[in-house]
């Protein structure tokens, strides 16, 4: 089945603020590329301010087979006070037709040398029927943040995340991917 459509292909990107952090400067980028012959998200990583991106670092976040004819795209980044990297997409790793998407989600806390396991944020999968077919949309954002809280009692450790989710028409869905 035909799996074109059209999204931003813009990348995105965050840098870590922490002047305590050994990371202090480091520009993170996330974007979808076809290398492999379908769509995967890529991470890039500047560790003096934007000044040079080092050709050999670049890693692939998603973790599903390489090559696998399954697409993910429209990557997002934040980083938290502690400079814990954050990255949600969207991803048809679940359809075997390769149409309907999930939200994934992935976390780094060594600068991006290594990612968690992704998770599947979203319950139900999205389409873009709505749009016949040739748009999946621009609503894709992640912020997190380590701030306390007094409602919870305790230091959050959280990323939110807000996407288009087409499941019943055109919505917007933010979800609490945190780590505890």
């Amino acid at each position: 089945p035909e799996s074109a459509f059209r999204v931003n292909s813009f990348p995105s990107m965050a840098a870590c603020n922490n002047p305590s952090s050994p990371y202090f400067g480091h520009i993170y980028i996330v974007y979808a590329d076809n290398r492999f012959g379908d769509g995967d998200i890529f991470f890039k990583r500047s560790e003096d301010g934007g000044e040079t991106w080092p050709g050999t670092f670049t890693r692939r976040i998603n973790d599903d087979a390489q090559g696998n004819g399954k697409d993910q795209f429209f990557p997002w980044v934040s980083v938290d006070e502690n400079c814990k990297v954050n990255v949600s997409f969207y991803d048809r790793r679940d359809d075997p037709a390769n149409l309907r998407f999930h939200l994934y989600f992935s976390h780094s806390t060594d600068s991006g040398a290594t990612f968690s396991q992704n998770a599947r944020v979203s319950t139900v999968a999205s389409t873009n029927a709505q749009f016949l077919g040739g748009f999946v949309g621009d609503y894709l954002q992640n912020a997190a943040t380590i701030a306390g809280n007094a409602e919870y009692h305790h230091d959050l450790d959280r990323a939110m995340t807000l996407w288009m989710d087409t499941r019943e028409g055109c919505l917007l869905y933010t979800s609490d991917a945190a780590d505890e």
